[in-house]
């Protein structure tokens, strides 16, 4: 895993992916720590960031819209998952985003 990547729990039906991230895009592809698997972003439904201080209060919030990139929504084999991911600071603060993305996962199983 790279420098600065983040680690993003992807569950499309039955599968749990843990993934790693690096990049700055909402639509970056998430990479599966446990095979050779990358999840592709599509679509994204809302999405919740939340952002705790040391002591675990909430200081902020954000509610993002659902986006689509482009016609790629349609894409045959795409599915609905759901992702959780965190961040810590050194300072003690951390992050965390939970929604939903339509996505590809490649390769294909069975394929």
């Amino acid at each position: 895993m790279p420098a600065g990547a983040g680690m993003v729990t992807v569950v499309c039906g039955s599968t749990t992916y843990q993934t790693w991230t690096n990049g700055n895009g909402s639509f970056t592809a998430a990479h599966d720590v446990n095979s050779t698997s990358t999840l592709i972003p599509l679509a994204f439904g809302p999405s919740t960031f939340t952002v705790y201080d040391p002591s675990g209060a909430v200081v902020d919030q954000e509610n993002d819209p659902a986006s689509v990139k482009g016609m790629s929504s349609n894409a045959a084999g795409a599915q609905w998952c759901s992702y959780t991911l965190a961040f810590s600071s050194p300072d003690g603060f951390h992050m965390v985003g939970t929604g939903t993305v339509m996505g590809k996962v490649t390769p294909v199983a069975g394929g």
